[in-house]
């Protein structure tokens, strides 16, 4: 049996070589308490930051895919 510390170490390595692969791994691509911050006056459900972050997942893909349509390498605003 791994130790608590292995497994760690392994959980953490397999999230960084899921999101050096593709952005559909689950990653965290937002941060909870600025999203809390702006929504201040509205509770906020658990599975909303799972929707958001999957949004925003795509967002970034699509970003990506015109970038590279248009031969840049950078990831500009008229991306969005």
């Amino acid at each position: 049996m791994k130790s608590g510390h292995t497994q760690e170490k392994e959980t953490v390595s397999t999230k960084f070589s899921c999101l050096s692969v593709q952005l559909s791994c689950v990653v965290d691509l937002i941060i909870k308490t600025g999203v809390q911050d702006e929504l201040d006056d509205n509770p906020i459900s658990p599975h909303f930051y799972e929707a958001l972050d999957e949004e925003v997942a795509e967002l970034l893909e699509d970003a990506s895919r015109r970038a590279e349509a248009n031969e840049r390498k950078t990831v500009m605003p008229q991306d969005l």
